[in-house]
């Protein structure tokens, strides 16, 4: 319901919502990069290892909390 603009069965809405369709391209995009989720994630979380080793070690930088664990 929160993404139909919160309209739930009638012209009414019914909870504070928001119109969250997506276009035929992104949906084609979001679709191919699921397929290669796993490969995908493993380079992010590769990349994201490599950002908290090299810049865990600056006292002028800092990532937010949590940012390329495991979870």
């Amino acid at each position: 319901m929160r993404a139909n603009f919160g309209f739930d069965g009638s012209r009414e809405a019914q909870a504070a919502a928001f119109n969250a369709k997506l276009s035929e391209y992104h949906a084609a995009v979001g679709h191919a990069r699921w397929m290669n989720g796993n490969q995908a994630r493993g380079e992010w979380m590769n990349a994201a290892k490599d950002y908290r080793r090299v810049l865990g070690r600056s006292n002028q930088v800092g990532l937010q909390q949590g940012f390329g664990e495991p979870g």
